[in-house]
């Protein structure tokens, strides 16, 4: 492959995913909210706390506390080194490296279907197909961890299926590492890193150990520096997701009940209730939104067809591994995301496997339908780019710009929060104010104003946990805790709680002590 396939690939990619960017004003959610709320904190203080709270499930009720307890610091770290190269701290800044990032995709989608096939179409093919990437396409221009675990699960198959020298391996053991520092779940990727060095013949404890140095010369630092802040090397909310009994339990305010005592509790068919509940959300994800529903027969032709290469066989059990993760120990956070995001690492892979799957289904048209081999290629090569083509045009428009072309609803959520923290200012909430409210990143980016999230729980719980934080306001949306439904319907003073005004569907609260 020339140095001409992989510019004009990267170039397409830039085009592409910063046209859809370019419309995306703000993150989005919440994930991607928090991420660049950290890039400013990191770029504008150079501080690793937090300003507001956005779950207390490592017990620290107080704000400013250690960044990164729950969620990985290098999609931060990104937003941050790219406010701080272009100069311009906001969210086209922090943008920019974001958009690098995944302008490199289609080219390494390239390199490693060349890597197996060895065949220059097929590699040219598999980079366009990884043009349109559907579902992907609204989430790799934002201030997220897709594009760049992209990138990563490129690196970790090209090194993972050569592995002839120790460099290799200590380099293959970084890139683990650094797929750690993304996602939390990327220790996983360590135990695929331990597979490809036992499928190789010779040296592989060597391989193994190397491996690991590799992998400690990323990660001890913050393993350093966990212990340094918190006492601990994994926060202690790590191991308090394995014990939620439902989504909501990751807002509880007493994080120590989550234990395995009451997650027994629920019972078997609970349990089982749940597994089967994330194992159907996990195989949408894996077949519409991975397998782009078209894509899957011929990824499955391709995993066939690829089945000894050790690069393939490293990443599928990762895949793999990951599904079973996100649906037996974190069902919860598994089916509202976790498998979307983290399995982004095996993307790349995904659309070479498709590729390598139609080049076989190909011939065997044309050994058993006598098909000709020109007109097969243009017609059904053709054809399944359109395909990808329509669908990721549909995705774009329903996801990103939904009814309203001129007001894309990507950005509805950013807007709404400039329109509260515009009332809070009108009501005369000073700026630091403790805010409790459903989406405390959101409110930070929009505003800076410290916030926490409304824990799950009833009125008694928001009295409790406002007294302990510090908290002076309530912002009650109607995306709110199942137990405050009744105060969201008849919004209204109740004991220190001031009813202060409705604006937009929007209810807002004032906390009084009963000293005062």
């Amino acid at each position: 492959m020339s140095w001409k396939h992989y510019s004009i690939l990267t170039c397409l990619s830039l085009i592409l995913v910063g046209s859809v960017s370019v419309i995306q004003i703000a993150p989005g959610y919440m994930d991607a909210e928090y991420y660049y709320a950290m890039g400013l904190r990191i770029a504008n203080y150079g501080s690793f706390t937090e300003p507001f709270l956005w779950n207390y499930l490592n017990g620290y009720f107080e704000l400013n506390q250690p960044a990164f307890l729950f969620w990985m610091p290098v999609p931060a770290l990104v937003a941050a080194l790219s406010m701080v190269f272009t100069g311009w701290k906001s969210f086209t800044g922090a943008k920019i490296g974001f958009l690098a990032v995944s302008a490199l995709v289609p080219s390494l989608t390239m390199k490693l279907t060349f890597a197996i096939s060895g065949k220059k179409r097929s590699a040219l093919f598999a980079g366009a197909l990884s043009l349109f990437s559907v579902f992907y396409i609204p989430f790799l221009g934002i201030t997220d961890s897709f594009g760049i675990l992209m990138i990563l699960g490129s690196c970790f198959f090209l090194l993972a299926r050569r592995l002839n020298s120790y460099w290799e391996a200590t380099l293959l053991g970084g890139v683990v590492g650094l797929i750690h520092l993304t996602r939390a779940d990327g220790i996983i990727w360590l135990a695929a890193a331990g597979l490809a060095a036992v499928l190789k013949p010779d040296k592989r404890i060597r391989s193994m150990t190397m491996i690991i140095i590799g992998y400690l010369c990323i990660m001890a630092p913050w393993f350093a520096r966990n212990m340094y802040v918190i006492g601990e090397i994994l926060p202690a909310g790590s191991s308090r997701m394995f014990w939620l009994t439902e989504y909501n339990d990751l807002f509880t305010f007493e994080p120590a009940e989550l234990t395995f005592t009451n997650w027994i509790r629920q019972g078997f068919e609970g349990i089982a209730r749940n597994i089967l509940w994330a194992f159907s959300e996990n195989c949408k994800t894996a077949l519409f939104v991975q397998g782009e529903i078209i894509l899957v027969p011929l990824i499955g032709l391709g995993i066939l067809k690829t089945r000894e290469d050790i690069g393939v066989r490293t990443i599928i059990t990762a895949w793999i591994l990951i599904f079973i993760v996100m649906t037996v120990i974190f069902p919860f956070a598994g089916a509202r995301g976790g498998l979307f995001h983290s399995g982004a690492a095996a993307q790349p892979l995904f659309w070479a496997l498709a590729v390598i799957g139609l080049r076989e289904f190909i011939d065997w048209g044309i050994k058993r339908r006598e098909w000709k081999k020109i007109q097969a290629e243009r017609i059904l090569g053709f054809g399944l780019l359109l395909a990808v083509f329509s669908m990721t045009v549909f995705v774009v428009i329903d996801r990103v710009f939904g009814d309203v072309f001129e007001q894309p609803q990507w950005n509805s959520s950013y807007i709404a929060t400039l329109a509260i923290d515009n009332e809070l200012n009108l009501i005369g909430v000073p700026q630091d104010s403790v805010v409790m409210i459903n989406n405390p990143p959101g409110l930070y980016i929009a505003s800076e104003r410290p916030a926490v999230v409304i824990p799950n729980g009833g009125v008694d719980i928001l009295h409790k946990s406002a007294e302990v934080l510090g908290v002076e306001y309530l912002v009650l949306e109607s995306n709110h805790p199942t137990m405050l439904n009744d105060l969201y319907q008849r919004p209204r003073t109740q004991d220190e709680l001031e009813y202060l005004k409705t604006m937009s569907g929007v209810h807002y609260f004032k906390f009084h002590r009963p000293t005062e």
